[in-house]
Order: structure tokens, then sequence, then C-alpha cells
């Protein structure tokens, strides 16, 4: 008599299977929920092609139902979540003949949904920095340069992106090459990104874009501004066109791989702005990658316990060494460091941590639990998989999937299993197993921001003063190749230092009522207008406020 009573259960959760949904929040106004809501419904019917219906219907406010080109319908809903902040939802109530796949390039619509006005606004605000450089360099200052950029695709990209054409660069000319980690907010980036009208090329056929890119700048009398981090672009104009690097004004680089990438190619032919080795990079970025890196460790092993279990560092650079620094100060872990330079050993050992020139040896002995991949390059080659004696974590804080031999170690592993979102285990024939988080890439930005808004700020702006710079007639003085003392010089006398103190040095000259910059002191909770104020009711014990 019990059995027909499991039948509607069961249905109810074959029905609740049917239905595919994908939701995103979003900060904004009215208008800009309703602009999201005509773009989710135009991106899913543009998606039918031309042969194929495509009615959309209004179903209630803030609702709307589209028809889909393989039969059935979604709901695209964009309804208030909190002040301020709305939910865009996509359900795919029918999905007609569409397989899973479908669907799911059906749901990535609202994946991509453009950044708003407000939150482009508020990113602008947190980089008050960049933004005083472009307000006083002028409108054009970069007018006739072609811009390629291979900067990471975060929120905060906006930001610099929006300088960029403050200070006259055309979108209609720009190249944007799309890395392809898992940031948080990739999608809508890039969703915002193709609204400016810029070129986005995804990072495997990076050389095509380039190409195409610098063939559209020469067509237009233009020369190429490139902005990179990484070393994406110079090194493959040099190896792949070879002819073409006259077409290039100069190019900006951000971190030190990317230097590192153009050592094969010296004498360079253009000039490269190192903002990678420049001092205030050194001051200001390196603790808080690690700080990130190390976050994002924690945050993916949340019931894993560090303090005095042993962690190695490879590479004691400025990331290397901030890294052993935090692991043990912060985290309480017992640190070895491994380096091929003697130097930096020595260094290392000065600073209180085991060191071993032998990274096999060490390996075997310290038997870390957790590796840190600093170098820049490989940290490890396949055979050290032999050096581990117990199981470890291992993490990158460097450019792409190059500190760790992953496909050496897939060959030689009896398993390899995925852990999605957090990485893959490569299992050996020992049973050691050695779980590499973030698949090998860089772990401060797996599904992360990475850096606040706020400290990348001065990064930014250094970027942008070195492409205002190598777009200057006599390009500061900066000839071909790299020129570290001269960057230093030019960085040191920008206002971009002046504003940074103005801003959160907070001396008592600048703290003033009504004065300067400093006067006062503006949180990254600030309410923008259009906000309605509204009051909570007092928290008890055991009830939820209204």
């Amino acid at each position: 008599m019990n059995a027909p009573a499991a039948a509607p259960a069961t249905t109810a959760v074959a029905v609740a299977q049917s239905l595919a949904v994908r939701c995103v929040e979003f900060e904004g106004g009215p208008d800009d929920a309703a602009l999201a809501l005509r773009t989710l419904t135009s991106a899913l019917t543009v998606s039918s092609g031309p042969a194929h219906p495509r009615p959309v219907s209004e179903a209630a406010p803030g609702h709307a139902s589209v028809a889909l080109p393989l039969g059935g319908t979604a709901m695209v809903s964009v309804t208030p979540a909190a002040p301020g902040r709305w939910a865009a939802t996509v359900t795919v109530t029918d999905p007609g003949s569409a397989s899973d796949e479908d669907v799911d390039a059906l749901l990535a619509v609202v994946d991509r949904l453009p950044l708003t006005g407000r939150e482009v606004d508020q990113i602008r605000r947190d980089l008050p920095i960049t933004g005083a450089v472009a307000a006083l360099a002028g409108p054009g200052a970069l007018e006739g340069l072609a811009v390629v950029a291979a900067i990471h695709h975060m929120r905060d990209f906006a930001g610099l992106l929006h300088a960029l054409i403050e200070c006259g660069a055309d979108p209609a000319q720009m190249t944007i090459i799309d890395k392809g980690y898992p940031y948080r907010m990739r999608e809508r980036v890039d969703g915002w990104l193709e609204c400016q009208g810029v070129a986005l090329v995804d990072y495997p056929q990076r050389a095509l874009g380039i190409a195409a890119h610098l063939d559209r700048a020469k067509a237009a009398g233009m020369r190429t501004l490139v902005m990179d981090d990484g070393g994406y672009v110079l090194p493959v104009v040099l190896d792949r066109f070879p002819e073409r690097p006259g077409e290039i004004v100069g190019v900006v680089e951000q971190t030190t791989s990317g230097i590192w990438r153009l050592a094969d190619h010296h004498p360079l032919p253009v000039p490269v702005f190192s903002v990678a080795e420049s001092q205030l990079k050194s001051a200001v970025e390196a603790p808080h990658v690690a700080a990130a890196a190390l976050s994002s460790v924690m945050a993916h092993l949340p019931d894993e316990t560090w303090a005095g279990r042993p962690a190695l560092v490879i590479g004691y650079g400025r990331l290397g060494r901030q890294t052993a620094a935090q692991l043990r100060d912060t985290h309480r872990m017992r640190v070895a460091v491994h380096d091929l330079s003697a130097a930096a050993l020595v260094t290392a050992h000065q600073d209180g941590h085991r060191v071993g020139r032998d990274l096999g040896a060490l390996i075997a002995e310290h038997r870390p639990l957790l590796v840190m991949g600093c170098a820049g390059h490989g940290s490890l080659l396949a055979e050290h998989a032999a050096a581990f004696q117990a199981s470890a974590y291992l993490a990158s804080v460097t450019s792409r999937d190059h500190e760790f031999p992953l496909t050496g170690w897939a060959r030689s592993a009896r398993r390899v299993v995925d852990h999605e979102p957090v990485g893959h285990t490569y299992v050996m024939d020992d049973d050691v197993e050695l779980c590499v988080l973030g698949d090998g890439l860089p772990v401060n930005f797996h599904h992360r921001e990475s850096l606040p808004t706020r400290v990348i700020d001065l990064v930014f702006a250094a970027l942008l003063l070195g492409g205002l710079t190598l777009a200057e007639p006599g390009q500061g003085g900066h000839g071909p190749g790299v020129n570290v003392p001269l960057v230093d010089q030019i960085l040191g006398a920008s206002p971009a230092l002046a504003t940074y103190l103005d801003l959160y040095a907070e001396e008592p000259s600048s703290l003033s009522a009504g004065s300067g910059a400093g006067g006062v002191r503006r949180l990254v909770t600030a309410a923008p207008d259009g906000l309605p104020d509204h009051t909570r009711s007092a928290w008890t014990y055991g009830r939820r406020p209204r």
C-alpha cells in the first residue's frame, strides 16, 4: 500500500531536474535592470539564427518568455535582490530538442552579462590614482595608437581600460587577449569588453589575433602600444612576424616572467618599459600577491590543518620571499626553501628558513605538505615525483601552468583524479598523491579577484604612465630594450606617488578639513547616489531581522 506514495516525489524530482537555471547578481538601478533584461533576451533570441522565429513575450514586469532555437522556451527575469542589487536569472523551462551542451550554452548568456554602469563607476572610484594620471594626461595622450593588452580579466581591468580610453585610445582599434584563467567575474568582464567594441582574442589564437591587430592598425595608419602581463605579445611578434616589430611603438610589461620570456630575443628592437622590475612594484605588490595565493589555498582546503606542518617554497625572489614569510609568520608552518641561486639561498637562510641546494633531497627529507611554486618557470621536473615520501598539495604563484610538469606526471601516474573546482590529483604507483591546486594555474586568480582594487591601483597607474611615456615623441628618453633605472626615475617623479600619499599616508598636513584628497577618508563601502535609505530592525537572538 505504501509503494504508490513514492510516485509524486519522483515526479517532482524529475520536473525539478528538467529545469536548468543560472543566476547572477549585479549592482545597479532600475535602468540597469531594464537593460539587463533586454540584453539577456536579445542574447537568447540572436542565438536562434536568422532561419528561426524569435518571439519574445513580456510575462510580467521584470520577466520575459523567450522561444528557443531548437524548440522549447526559457524564462528571463531580473528582480530585486537587495537595495541596489538585482538577480538576473535564466531558466530553461522547456529545452525542446536541445542537448545538455546546447542548454549550457544558452544559460551561459547570464554569466556574460556585462558589468553595469554603476559597477564600473565603483571600480573607477576605487582606482583614484589611475584616474588622476589619466585626467592629468588628457584625452589626446594616446590618440593615434592602437593598443594591444594582455591584462588579467578581473573587475579592476575595466577601470584600467576606461583610463586608456580617457587618454584617447580608440576601443575600435584595441585588441584584448583573454588569458583564459578562471577569474571569478571573467565572463562578465568579457561581456563588458565586447560592449566597448574591442576585439577579444582567446589565448590559443593570440598569434592570429596579434597579426590581425597589426593589419588593422597599419591600414588605419597607426602604430601599436602593447600593455603586457606575462610576455604574451612581443615574443610572438619576434618569433612569428620578425619583419613587424617596427610597427610597435613600445611595450609596457607588468611581470617578471614576461621579462624572462624576452631573454632569448636580445637585443630588443623596441622599448620595453619594465614596471615588473621597478622599485614601485617591488614595494607594493609582492606581499599582497603572496597573501592572495595563500588565502586561496586555505579557502579551497578549509578542512586541512597547517600549523606546525612542513611547507616548501621553490624560488626565492620577491614572491617567494613573501610567501615563505607568511607561511611561517601567519600560518605557523615549518618552511624550507630551494632556489637555483646560491645568493637567494643565503638570503633565505638569513631569514631563518631551512634551505637545500639539492631539490630532490630536500623534498625527501622535509616531506612538505604544501609546495608553493614561485620560480616563474619550472619549479619541479617530472622525476621529482619520486622524491615525495608523503602526499602533498602543490600551488603555483606565477604565470600560467609552467611551475609543475603536469604532462609528465599524467603519463607516470596510476590515476588522475579531478577535484573541480579545487584542482586535480596525480596518484602515483607508490600511492603518494600530488594534488595540484587550480590545475597548475596561479592560485591567486583561481575563481578569485586576487588583489584588492585599491592595492592594484598604484600598479595600474604605473602601467598607464609607462604607456604615456612611450607615446611621447621622444619616449621619455627610453630607447630600445629594458632600462630599469630610467623607469624608476620616471615613476618616482610622477604625481602618482604623491596622490598615493595624499590618499593613504594620512599625514597631518593632508588631513585638515576639506584640504586635498586626504582631507576625507573614503571607505570602499561608501554608498553611491541612487541607493534608497532604509532601516534595519535590531537583531535579537533566535530571530532574523525583518
